[in-house]
């Protein structure tokens, strides 16, 4: 895991971040740069995530963050 003020990717699809620390997500599209990603957490009032891939830290807990093609 983390500690606070760090933000780690494991390579695994789990990372851990810090509260105000912030982490961008990208997904392999197979050179397929026309494809948008839909990005959503399941518990946003912990981990935010905007609609370019970037994770915030904003509480304590455990967020899920789900990238979807489209």
């Amino acid at each position: 895991g983390g500690a606070p003020g760090q933000a780690t990717n494991t390579g695994t699809g789990r990372a851990t971040i810090g509260v105000g620390d912030t982490l961008r997500l990208s997904l392999p599209l197979a050179g397929r740069r026309d494809r948008l990603v839909s990005w959503t957490s399941s518990a946003p009032s912990v981990a935010s995530v905007s609609a370019h891939g970037v994770v915030v830290g904003l509480r304590l807990g455990t967020a899920s963050i789900v990238g979807a093609t489209r």
